[in-house]
């Protein structure tokens, strides 16, 4: 009987450390500041809340589910602790392990909105970018 105790002791121990890991969150921490990546979504993003062809600014409106900001209103975020937070909120979306992320602010007049994008998580060769709200709820975003 006691040689079954010290195993037991380990099973329990290893399911305890199991259940309660965590992941660090300098997993999360860093903004993907890739020139090409964050410069593109920031184009992207200018591109579409300046189109004027009513077709697109259909696809906009049904896509993004904002209002539409100047495009000097848009730009990169480099803050760790913001890109932190983006970085929960995308991979939540998901179920998808820890990465970093490209985040563009979007200002309005009183609200802030954020476009994410993760370009390790792949739905096959398609990327995703979400867009959030202040509070990170998903509010629009569009497969690529």
């Amino acid at each position: 009987m006691t040689t079954c105790r010290p195993l037991a002791r380990r099973i329990a121990v290893l399911a305890i450390a199991l259940s309660t890991s965590v992941v660090p969150s300098r997993a999360y921490a860093q903004c993907d500041t890739t020139a090409s990546t964050g410069a593109w979504l920031v184009h992207r993003l200018r591109y579409w809340m300046t189109v004027v062809d009513t077709a697109k600014v259909r696809l906009r409106d049904q896509a993004f589910r904002i209002p539409v900001v100047p495009p000097d209103a848009i730009g990169a975020v480099t803050s760790s602790s913001l890109c932190q937070t983006a970085a929960v909120a995308y991979v939540r979306q998901f179920d998808a392990p820890p990465l970093p992320v490209t985040v563009v602010e979007l200002r309005g007049a009183t609200e802030r909105w954020y476009a994410v994008y993760g370009r390790h998580v792949r739905a096959g060769e398609f990327g995703t970018v979400l867009i959030f709200d202040q509070g990170w709820r998903r509010v629009g975003g569009w497969t690529f």
